[in-house]
């Protein structure tokens, strides 16, 4: 199913593991803003995916993200059924990263963080998706990510998007 960015996106049509990232950012985060202790559960998570050294690799890219960013990010509360914008870019992230679109997962990062941010978060979400897939479990939705944020010509040959701008 692929949603249109300004389309509200219900939690409900994630596929599991990308509502279990979602999940383990949006605890992360209100385990920050509330000072909860999150970890342990963010941990069990992770562990019940058989990818307990995901768990850090989180943390890493969450903190990265928190201190980097350059505009406020909307990351909704666990209880909020639908996904923001900047979640599904995030999720996206992981997804581009997992299908070997580093350039495209970074170019969605430096629109939401300063440049040096964006490459150690790249980086710990290149970790994590790692984990995660050593340990079999894959974003089932990635090709879409894909066809969101790049073109792919016949030749298989991949560039960037055109700008919206362009009619």
């Amino acid at each position: 199913m692929i949603f249109a960015a300004n389309d509200d996106l219900p939690r409900s049509a994630l596929p599991a593991l990308e509502n279990a990232l979602l999940w383990s950012m949006q605890a992360w985060v209100v385990g920050l803003c509330k000072g909860a202790d999150v970890a342990g559960r963010i941990g069990d998570l992770y562990a019940d995916l058989g990818a307990p050294t995901a768990t850090g690799y989180l943390d890493g890219f969450m903190w990265t993200l928190s201190q980097g960013a350059t505009r406020m990010l909307e990351v909704n509360c666990v209880c909020c059924d639908t996904v923001s914008a900047d979640e599904r870019a995030l999720l996206d992230v992981f997804a581009l990263q997992q299908q070997g679109q580093v350039d495209e997962a970074l170019g969605l990062l430096r629109g939401m963080m300063t440049p040096g941010a964006a490459l150690a978060a790249r980086s710990s979400a290149a970790r994590l998706i790692a984990a995660l897939n050593e340990a079999g479990q894959y974003l089932p939705e990635a090709e879409a990510a894909v066809r969101r944020h790049t073109l792919v010509l016949p030749a298989g040959r991949i560039v960037a998007p055109m700008p919206s701008w362009v009619h």
